[in-house]
């Protein structure tokens, strides 16, 4: 699991390199670095490790997501513009691995400002851009993506659904029905540190094949400079209910980069 490797290396190395310098945390300041819908530049590396399961054959594996968000005003409403793509490493016949890039993901959610919350909601689509027929569906696909969060002085809770289905691509293909529902939890504690709990629960409709996961983790955010942030977490994860093919355990860790645009947005 090269890509694993090397970013949970990142991570124990970044986490080193900054303790000694960050700054204090505000409750503030945390919650809107683990906030889905606060309009800043953001860089997540994201990766899910898949442990080697018990029985027979023991299977393990790996998916390092890349995922980058940029905001944008139209018509005086914050757009969040969002991609996901996938460095996927699987197992093949015997003991070796695989790896390639997985179809890109893209949605835009205009939000809504609300007394004590916010929530968006916009549209998604996929792109078939895998490097191999393993790593994608072969589908062209488009659904919608929302959110919504309320923020407290402890910390957040909030979800973020996604719904896809295939409408074009390669006939020899399976179609496409998604849905996928994130609920989150962070609790806030002192020196910039938290407990998160944000497993995602997944719906195939094709084929009524389901997976309902709950996780609890931890991470430190770090300011970095007045405008600039870092989370680095790590969270295990254990399936409770499925229907179908289903990992038991993964663990879910990487790291947040994220740029404030408050400046930006208080001059318009």
């Amino acid at each position: 699991m090269k890509s694993a490797a090397v970013l949970n290396l990142t991570l124990l190395a970044a986490m080193q390199c900054t303790a000694a310098t960050a700054q204090q945390v505000s409750n503030d300041e945390l919650n809107k670095s683990n906030n889905p819908l606060n309009p800043a530049i953001t860089l997540n590396f994201h990766n899910y490790y898949y442990p080697p399961t018990s029985g027979p054959v023991s299977v393990d594996g790996n998916t390092l997501w890349l995922r980058g968000m940029v905001p944008a005003m139209i018509f005086d409403t914050p757009n969040l513009f969002r991609f996901s793509m996938p460095y996927i490493t699987e197992p093949t016949l015997g003991d070796g691995h695989t790896s390639g890039w997985g179809d890109l993901v893209v949605f835009d959610v205009p939000v809504f400002e609300q007394k004590g919350w916010a929530f968006g909601v916009g549209p998604l689509f996929s792109l078939p851009t895998a490097s191999e027929d393993r790593f994608g569906s072969g589908k062209w696909q488009a659904g919608a993506a929302g959110a919504f969060v309320v923020p407290r002085d402890w910390g957040l809770i909030g979800g973020l659904g996604t719904y896809q289905k295939s409408f074009a691509g390669d006939e020899d293909r399976a179609d496409v029905e998604l849905a996928e529902f994130q609920p989150f939890i962070f609790y806030n504690l002192p020196n910039g540190f938290y407990l998160q709990s944000t497993a995602s629960w997944t719906y195939n409709f094709e084929n009524d094949n389901w997976a309902i996961p709950v996780g609890l983790g931890v991470g430190k955010m770090f300011q970095l400079t007045d405008d600039l942030k870092m989370n680095a977490f790590v969270e295990p994860q254990y399936t409770v209910a499925s229907e179908g093919i289903a990992p038991d355990w993964k663990v879910f860790f990487g790291l947040t980069f994220s740029y404030s645009l408050d400046k930006f947005i208080k001059k318009q």
